[in-house]
Parts: structure tokens; sequence; C-alpha cells
């Protein structure tokens, strides 16, 4: 498993690279392609070590959000 955890890290490196470098060029749509990739990795690492689930099925649980404000591009 320490292998595989240590791809998920290679692999989030990169997306973060990306989503800043989306960023710096007010690629917006890219950047929220990547956050939501960046939220899945973080997601898949949490389960592998544990510290994160789903809920049990039929269990209303809080869940975790993440809001991402863009600029107004429009003026």
């Amino acid at each position: 498993m320490r292998g595989l955890t240590s791809r998920f890290a290679r692999s989030l490196e990169r997306l973060e690279t990306a989503a800043d470098d989306a960023a710096a060029a007010s690629s917006y749509a890219s950047l929220a392609a990547l956050s939501g990739q960046i939220h899945k990795a973080l997601e898949s690492i949490g389960k592998m070590q544990g510290v994160y689930s789903d809920a049990p099925t039929g269990v209303e649980a809080p869940r975790f959000s993440i809001n991402i404000m863009l600029p107004d591009t429009a003026t």
C-alpha cells in the first residue's frame, strides 16, 4: 500500500502545480476541473489510510463541501 500512497502523493503534487498554473493564467474552467480531481485524490488517500469513509447507506450524515468563488470577469 505504501507504493500506491506514494503514487497518489506524486499525482497530487502534479495536480496542485497544474492548479497553480491555471489560477495564474486565470483559466477558471481548468482550475475548477483540477480542484475536483484534487478533492477526489484526497478522498481516495483518506479512504486508503482509514481516516475517511462514506456514510453507511440510509444514514444522513453531514457532508463536507468546498465552495470555489471565481471573480466576475464580465466587467
